[in-house]
């Protein structure tokens, strides 16, 4: 029997910060195989960032809602966002300034929906535009300070997305911004945070914990195999059959850390090495694309080197983690205080 030990109540669930890492190297592998190698394949990766920021908004970022103001909300989000993107954002744009025009790049800078299948400037931070639009409805909780306003906002949010995605209904937006507003994956924003709310109750024993956490990995395995019969980054259901399952398997770890369990898998996504690294996922998931780029100047991309090209990615996370946004996130924390 999984033995449970007896811990204090940590302000930070670690193996959240540790799955963004996992989530972050899904990207990072199918950028490379995809567009250096030609291989295709669906992988759960995005829809891993979906749900986690659904569950850290319950979890850490709801406790703030009382007392702190829509501006401070607003604003740390955007040092989160902006410390890393902007030097990566001004040198990809160098390179590829003949590619594009001003409409391009400032759409590109503000995470503005592209008005035409072209990619922004950096090509995955088509995912950062979707996270902007759920921190902006998630703080009309901090202009009214109270969280129930949500529960109305995310239904209508819920249904419109269904009757768009499923009923093929338009609002008489250009398609872009329609796309942007009533992507079926939003609804993985709301399944992460609805987990996040129950969450914070820690009502959960470990042996539901550990059923729920089964059922979501099982999920998430079948649901990888669904996609990958015929790949599909935007198949129809993708939410449902694996945005959810995630929510699942996502709120069963949590579970079992929350109350303690030492089951194999909370011990390694809770160790200090991992949890850091899960920290440079913002870094690895922004700079993969020009790292990527540079590596394939200078040196061959092939299988066999598939484990020290993602070594190489880690590395550079790493120390634009440690030398650059950590610590002006520290900084920016330290003069917002004052």
């Amino acid at each position: 029997m999984t033995k449970v030990s007896a811990q204090p109540k940590k302000r930070m669930i670690l193996s959240l910060q540790s799955m963004r890492l996992f989530a972050a190297l899904g990207v990072f592998q199918f950028h490379l195989w995809h567009n250096y190698l030609g291989v295709v394949f669906g992988h759960p990766g995005t829809d891993f960032f979906f749900v986690l920021v659904g569950v850290v908004a319950a979890l850490v970022q709801a406790k703030r809602i009382p007392d702190a103001g829509w501006k401070s909300y607003i604003q740390a989000r955007y040092i989160r966002i902006y410390t890393t993107y902007i030097p990566l954002f001004f040198i990809v744009l160098a390179f590829k300034w003949h590619e594009g025009s001003w409409g391009w790049a400032l759409r590109s800078f503000f995470f503005l929906p592209m008005t035409s299948d072209q990619l922004p400037v950096i090509g995955s931070s088509w995912m950062i535009s979707s996270f902007m639009l759920f921190y902006y409805i998630f703080s009309i909780a901090f202009i009214a300070r109270r969280e129930s306003v949500l529960w109305p906002i995310f239904t209508v949010w819920f249904i419109s997305i269904v009757l768009y995605t499923w009923f093929n209904w338009r609002y008489g937006l250009p398609d872009h911004w329609a796309w942007l507003l009533f992507n079926e994956r939003n609804l993985e924003f709301i399944f992460g945070y609805l987990a996040g709310v129950i969450l914070r109750e820690r009502k959960v024993v470990i042996y539901w914990g550990r059923w729920l956490f089964w059922i979501g990995m099982i999920g998430i395995v079948a649901g990888t195999v669904l996609i990958n019969i015929n790949v599909n980054e935007n198949t129809i259901g993708r939410s449902f059959f694996i945005g959810l399952p995630i929510a699942i398997f996502v709120f069963g770890l949590v579970v079992l850390e929350q109350q303690g369990a030492t089951d194999y898998l909370v011990r390694i996504l809770t160790k200090p090495g991992l949890v850091w690294l899960g920290g440079t996922s913002y870094v690895l998931y922004i700079s993969h694309g020009i790292y990527l780029r540079i590596w394939s100047r200078f040196f061959p991309v092939t299988p066999v080197l598939i484990p020290i090209i993602t070594v190489g990615a880690l590395c550079i996370g790493s120390i634009g983690y440690f030398l650059w946004e950590s610590p002006l996130l520290r900084y920016s924390k330290k003069v917002l205080k004052k």
